[in-house]
């Protein structure tokens, strides 16, 4: 069976001066230190075809979601019940949902969704289904400590956000890479662990948090546009220095340097490449 790919990239980085989710309702960006980024990749088969968004927001709304599923599969030419919208989940970027159980983190940008990340996520659809051609794939997997429980037990049973290093959770990072099928040269990755992007924390700065790192670094390992799709995060907090379940750009840029050896050890494992489609 054979299978193509297409990706796709572009930048959300929201206006500075606008409110930060993830924390509270009053943290406004002061600076951009790293670009926010919807990428887009397309997998297609002589069955079907899938178009997956990965942007590097916190939460979106399930509207909202509904609405670039609807607006992307159409500029791609991909049912919307085909399209799939990945938060990467971190905590410092633009309010992109108001949900009951985070209200007081501020309410939906609507002029952000209206103005850049919807029509960027249009965008990259379009772009990425006129990339499609001929792909192989191939898959590695590692184990990553770039994670570790957040569920800290206090000396009196109290339970807080910190590090639990022997409550259990998923170490695997796993790496899917897409090459051409003629030619062999790399068309896009994508990584998968589930860890919470807070290693930032509260501050003023628009980033993609530890996985902003991770991404670049494989990238110019492979050479290939990587996409980050964040896996059962609940629970598992960046494995900081600190201690702690939140820290600052620089625990950030640990954490994702961490991470980026991991990712890219797994994509080294890769030693052969299929025709068929996942």
């Amino acid at each position: 069976m054979a299978l193509y790919a297409g990706v796709a990239r572009e930048i959300i980085t929201p206006e500075v001066g606008g409110f930060l989710f993830g924390y509270n309702d009053h943290t406004r960006s002061h600076t951009v230190h790293d670009d926010l980024t919807v990428t887009a990749l397309i997998l297609r088969s002589e069955e079907t075809e899938t178009l997956l968004l990965s942007a590097t927001v916190c939460l979106v709304h399930e509207n909202l979601v509904e609405e670039v599923r609807k607006k992307a599969g159409a500029a791609a030419g991909i049912p919307p019940e085909h399209v799939i919208l990945s938060a990467t989940h971190t905590h410092s970027g633009p309010c992109t949902t108001i949900y009951s159980q985070f209200t007081s983190f501020g309410t939906l940008d609507r002029e952000y969704c209206d103005s850049i990340f919807i029509p960027k996520c249009v965008e990259a659809a379009k772009v990425a289904a006129s990339s499609v051609k001929p792909a192989k794939v191939g898959v590695g997997t590692t184990e990553s400590h770039a994670g570790i429980s957040r569920r800290q037990l206090l000396r009196d049973n109290t339970v807080i956000l910190g590090q639990n290093p022997w409550d259990p959770y998923d170490s695997t990072m796993t790496v899917v890479s897409l090459v051409g099928f003629e030619d062999g040269k790399a068309i896009a990755n994508l990584v998968h662990i589930g860890v919470h992007c807070t290693a930032a924390g509260n501050n003023h700065d628009i980033t993609r948090d530890w996985a902003g790192v991770m991404v670049d670094r494989l990238e110019a390992e492979s050479g290939a546009i990587t996409l980050f799709v964040n896996g059962t995060q609940g629970d598992v907090a960046p494995r900081m220095a600190n201690g702690g379940s939140t820290g600052d750009l620089q625990h950030a840029m640990e954490v994702g340097g961490l991470a980026g050896i991991d990712a890219v050890r797994a994509y080294k494992t890769i030693r052969t490449f299929y025709d068929e489609s996942l």
